[in-house]
This record gives structure tokens, C-alpha cells and sequence, in this order.
């Protein structure tokens, strides 16, 4: 009789530990049900030089899949940052500010991409100096915090002055989305 008790209590241990898998989602799709509030600017790709003049240009995809160009190179962007690392939406409203829409994305499309950048965050940065006065050619998602209206940078890439490679392969694949964009956006403001 103790030895089936204690089969039955095995075979309820492993059955709750089943569940418990199961209800966790076995990988990172339960996070991703987390990610739900997705702010209007999504990814930002530009590039920025100081050396020799002020150069600030690039695009940013916005949630609904359009994507916008924008050039402040005769002036300095310079975000307020709280301690923990975000900027606020009315910074990024002040970047964007006189963009063009240049091309629209499907905006599902987007938004999947989007939500890979929780994972993208936990990414370690390989920093390589790899040259001097080239500036920065930087590839960024942000993730939105409604409750501050804010978002938090993640860098997905860049190059430049400073070569930085995230490690994680989500930041990998939206790397070379947001490259195959980037020759969209050329193709569209030739």
C-alpha cells in the first residue's frame, strides 16, 4: 500500500509540474502576452555626428507602420533621462518633430517586431572602439511605459565611432529587419 501511495504522489507531483510548464508558456511566450501597450514610437534608427557640425537624421517607425524622416542636424537633441534610464514621450516628440512619412509598414508587421524588444533588453552590449569622428549610426526600439508616459531605449545595434553588437538573437533578428528598412527608406527619398 506505500509503495502505490508514493507512486500516486509522484505521478501528482509530475502532473502538477506539467501544468505548471504548460501555464508558464515553456519559453518566452508568456512574456510576450505581457507586452501589450506599445507607444506611438517604436524604432529609431539615425545617425549622429558632432565632430565637424551637428548632425542628427535618420527615421522612426511608429506603431502603425509609418515611417518617418527626419533631419535636426543644426541643433543638438539632448533628452532628459530619469534615473532609471527613460525618455520622456515629449523628448521623442521634439526628435521627431517635422519628420516626413516616407513609407508605411504593415503595422501588424510592427508590432511584432516590437515585441521582441523585451528580449532584445536583456541582450548583453559588446562595446568595440573601432574608429575616430564617424559619429554613430545607431539602431534603437523603445519599450513604452504608459504610467510615466516615457519609454526605455534598447539598443539593438550600432556602428560608428563605436561598434556595440546585443547579443540576444531577437536583437539579431530585428537588426536585420530594421537594415532591410533602412534600404526601403533610401529607396523611397531618392
Amino acid at each position: 500500500m506505500d509503495q502505490d501511495m508514493t507512486k500516486y504522489n509522484w505521478t501528482l507531483r509530475l502532473a502538477a509540474l506539467a501544468v505548471l510548464a504548460l501555464a508558464s508558456g515553456c519559453g518566452h511566450s508568456a512574456a510576450k502576452d505581457d507586452f501589450e501597450e506599445i507607444g506611438r514610437y517604436v524604432f529609431d534608427v539615425y545617425e549622429e555626428n558632432y565632430s565637424w557640425g551637428h548632425t542628427l537624421r535618420g527615421f522612426v517607425i511608429e506603431r502603425d507602420g509609418r515611417v518617418r524622416t527626419y533631419d535636426h542636424s543644426d541643433e543638438r537633441w539632448l533628452p532628459t533621462q530619469d534615473r532609471a534610464g527613460r525618455i520622456a514621450e515629449t523628448d521623442l516628440a521634439d526628435k521627431f518633430y517635422g519628420s516626413k512619412v516616407r513609407l508605411t509598414l504593415p503595422a501588424d508587421a510592427v508590432r511584432a517586431k516590437a515585441k521582441l524588444l523585451p528580449y532584445a533588453a536583456h541582450g548583453t552590449i559588446t562595446r568595440f572602439s573601432q574608429a575616430r569622428d564617424r559619429g554613430r549610426f545607431g539602431f534603437v526600439g523603445y519599450i513604452y511605459d504608459p504610467d510615466r508616459t516615457s519609454y526605455r531605449a534598447v539598443v539593438v545595434g550600432a556602428d560608428g565611432d563605436w561598434l556595440e553588437t546585443n547579443s540576444s538573437p531577437e536583437a539579431q533578428e530585428l537588426l536585420t529587419w530594421l537594415n532591410e528598412v533602412k534600404e526601403k527608406v533610401s529607396d523611397a527619398t531618392r
